[in-house]
């Protein structure tokens, strides 16, 4: 139960933390505003799991991969976020007061872009069912 409950508190701890040194330190802005959602972080504290939200919905997220042959394409946020991971990370164990600083992955979270459309998606049949 201590295990679980120190994992939680570094996973807010990074989050936290990572909000900020994104919004601060990162000078590329495909990727200052993004949302730190979420972070799960593994039993051992050496690896964790940065989930993110685009504030941004003009950003393409698209991966690259997508791009035919000789088509140049933006790098998606979370590539972006994934290559700089070790200078966050690297700025983590220097702010965040953690023995151990964990690795950093990210991925994208598109729960409240979903979230968003399933409560524009109610609103209109309550109001469809009005209408009848």
């Amino acid at each position: 139960m201590q295990e679980i409950d120190r994992t939680r508190r570094v996973a807010e701890l990074l989050r936290r933390e990572l909000a900020t040194l994104i919004a601060r330190e990162i000078n590329d802005n495909r990727i200052r505003h993004v949302s730190i959602n979420g972070v799960r972080v593994s039993r051992d504290l050496k690896n964790a799991t940065v989930y993110f939200s685009n504030l941004d919905n003009s950003l393409d997220r698209a991966p690259t991969a997508q791009a035919g042959k000789g088509e140049s394409r933006q790098p998606t946020q979370e590539q972006l976020l994934n290559r700089a991971a070790g200078f966050l990370r690297h700025l983590l164990s220097q702010h965040a007061e953690l023995r151990v600083t964990p690795s950093l992955r990210f991925r994208y979270d598109d729960s409240i872009r979903r979230g968003v459309e399933m409560s524009n998606l109610i609103d209109r049949l309550n109001r469809d069912r009005k209408d009848d």
